[in-house]
């Protein structure tokens, strides 16, 4: 025997529900936020214990907010940090790049896989991410700026034409002092590359390599049978390099 439900019965059930959802959603989402919470203080403790130097305890920290909150982009930014640190560079590698997807316009990872490609040496993802910190940062910050001069760098010493790349202000303001000196103008070729070499091995002394191998390529223009200036070039790129 089939009974069927009463069309009241029905109407009551489908208010209940309707009543009941907002309790529901409003529940869903307060659990969320519990987590998103807890998440933050597991990141906010690891944070502690990095700059306490504990990395391991950190780390266990951080991993803890990431499961909880898994599009939680700084902590794994923090991850990405602390595997570099650690000498883990695949698995930071793969942090960072977990933290852009979820968060694009999160700028430090950026940063961060800039120079986890320079430590790797693979200056083209390098110089790809230190275009995009440059781009999305707002012009008068600073790391906006070291972003740029890093790009710089990276095409100068990579570049087939290096000179091209070279930082103008200071190129020019080289160049300004060695034409003020009247008399060197009045010596040959080789004395004013002596003088350009001899700036470029100051700038070296000081760990300035970018601006070394600017100013020897610029004596090597002058005299290119510069005794040691072929090796100093060569020495200046590799510096710059692993700057």
């Amino acid at each position: 025997m089939r009974t069927s439900q009463s069309p009241c019965l029905i109407i009551k059930i489908e208010v209940l529900l309707l009543v009941a959802l907002p309790f529901f959603l409003f529940a869903a989402q307060n659990t969320t936020d519990i987590l998103k919470e807890q998440a933050k203080e597991y990141r906010d403790q690891g944070f502690q214990y990095q700059q306490l130097g504990d990395l391991d305890t950190a780390l266990a920290f951080y991993a803890k907010a990431a499961q909880i909150d898994p599009q939680y982009a700084v902590v794994h930014n923090d991850l990405g940090v602390l595997y570099e640190a650690k000498g883990d560079l695949d698995r930071a590698e793969k942090n960072y790049l977990k933290a852009l997807a979820i968060d694009p316009g999160y700028l430090s990872t950026y940063t961060n896989l800039a120079l986890l490609y320079e430590h790797k040496r693979d200056l083209e993802k390098a110089a790809f991410y230190w275009k995009k910190r440059a781009e999305l940062g707002g012009p008068e910050e600073l790391w906006t700026q070291r972003a740029k001069r890093r790009l710089e760098d990276i095409r100068f010493v990579t570049s087939d034409n290096p000179l091209k790349y070279g930082r103008e202000q200071e190129e020019m303001k080289l160049i300004k002092d060695v034409i003020a000196k009247k008399e060197l103008l009045e010596k040959d070729n080789h004395a004013i590359a002596m003088e350009y070499f001899n700036r470029a091995k100051e700038f070296y002394k000081k760990r300035n390599y970018i601006s070394a191998l600017r100013t020897a390529l610029t004596a090597q223009n002058f005299d290119p049978s510069l005794e040691g200036l072929d090796a100093f070039i060569e020495k200046s790129q590799k510096m710059a390099l692993s700057e």
